[in-house]
């Protein structure tokens, strides 16, 4: 059986595992709240560059990693 591809609830999970709120940790990495939701939720087709950069220094991953785990998240959404 092939593994599910990796989305961004993922990795924010791992990011959360230190008792933050999904809201305070994006308001401590200069994130809107509801962008992330937007992102995680499939609602944005082609995230903004600036975005997905401050979301990548903030989880601390690189790039491809976060555009990956975006595009995965919008796949999932469009499945539901």
């Amino acid at each position: 059986m092939p593994k599910r591809p990796e989305t961004l609830d993922d990795l924010l999970a791992v990011a959360l595992r230190d008792g933050h709120g999904l809201t305070e940790w994006c308001t401590e990495n200069g994130l809107d709240p509801r962008t992330v939701w937007r992102l995680r939720n499939g609602k944005v087709a082609k995230p903004h560059l600036g975005t997905v950069s401050v979301l990548a220094a903030g989880l601390k991953l690189d790039l491809e990693r976060v555009r990956a785990a975006i595009a995965a998240s919008r796949a999932a959404a469009e499945k539901k």
